[in-house]
């Protein structure tokens, strides 16, 4: 089935200006950015949670991801209350709750309490401050071989979305900017080209650089990368790192497998809180309803209960 007709028979009519929902949808975000980087991963931010995360790749192109720097890996964030999703290379996504409360060391550890997620973690410090390092693979993984680690910009791209939480899958996120932009390529993210200074670079904690090496279970294979790499190339300019867009880039949605036409789908995912005392988190699995049975309100991380069906 082809992806236009794929989505055909999962949408109902438009809502408002905002996209399509599926007619089951039970709840929506209207406020989600996501941002894509690989043929199977993906992150996303919902509510007013404001995390900015991208790819990045090493002197040698070996890829993975960082956050934005915060002042502190143990001080609050205060990056607003939200959700934030992470999908891995395997398809399987965590959706970790996050308040204004939560550290950048919290945020790892409700990453790390989702066994299934095939995706490592480290903090890394370098002169803008803490940054949460995410690696998919193995090849990602052995850019921190060296003490201290150089990045310069990998391309992705970014949208805005609705997401729709349902009842028989865990949630849709219907794009709004990726298509009719230049004769249906994706425009390049050009807001987090992000690169280390001169001189500069990521360092781990020896502790949990040799935990993040000693990784055996992430993926081998890095061919995930390969579509957004054909988009854009990094170009070091003399006002800094920019994307420079490949003028003959292949459309590349036939290679990605979240894609559907204008929506992306998540059928499975496991939601990471923290406990009514906050002492643990809680890991749970299946739609939203997990959610509201382990009596945590999907409307304080932005997610609305809707009439919409």
């Amino acid at each position: 089935m082809s992806s236009a007709l794929a989505a055909a028979s999962l949408l109902s009519a438009p809502i408002g200006s905002q996209g399509p929902l599926p007619s089951e949808s039970v709840s929506v975000d209207a406020s989600v950015e996501v941002r894509a980087f690989h043929a199977d991963a993906y992150v996303a931010a919902g509510g007013t949670l404001d995390l900015q995360v991208a790819p990045v790749q090493d002197r040698y192109s070996r890829p993975f991801l960082v956050t934005e720097a915060v002042p502190s890996a143990d001080a609050p964030m205060d990056l607003g209350t939200g959700w934030w999703m992470v999908r891995d290379p395997s398809g399987h996504a965590t959706v970790v709750m996050v308040d204004a409360t939560m550290s950048l060391r919290d945020l790892q550890a409700a990453l790390e309490a989702d066994a299934r997620l095939e995706v490592g973690t480290a903090i890394a410090f370098d002169a803008d401050g803490a940054r949460l390092v995410l690696v998919l693979d193995a090849r990602g993984r052995d850019a921190f071989i060296s003490d201290r680690v150089e990045f310069r910009p990998a391309a992705s791209v970014v949208t805005g979305a609705r997401a729709g939480f349902l009842e028989t899958r865990a949630m849709v996120l219907p794009t709004r900017s990726f298509d009719g932009v230049d004769g249906g390529h994706w425009p390049i993210d050009d807001e987090a080209v992000w690169a280390s200074r001169p001189g500069d670079g990521l360092w781990l904690d020896v502790a949990e650089r040799a935990d993040l090496l000693e990784r055996d279970d992430l993926p081998q294979d890095s061919q995930g990368w390969r579509p957004f790499a054909r988009l854009a190339r990094p170009l070091h300019t003399p006002d800094g790192w920019v994307l420079e867009a490949v003028p003959d880039a292949e459309e590349i949605r036939g290679e990605l497998s979240y894609d559907r036409s204008q929506m992306w789908t998540q059928r499975r995912v496991t939601w990471v809180t923290p406990s009514d005392d906050s002492t643990e988190w809680l890991v749970l699995q299946g739609t939203l309803e997990a959610l509201d049975g382990a009596g945590v309100d999907p409307a304080a991380y932005g997610i609305e209960a809707t009439t919409d069906r």
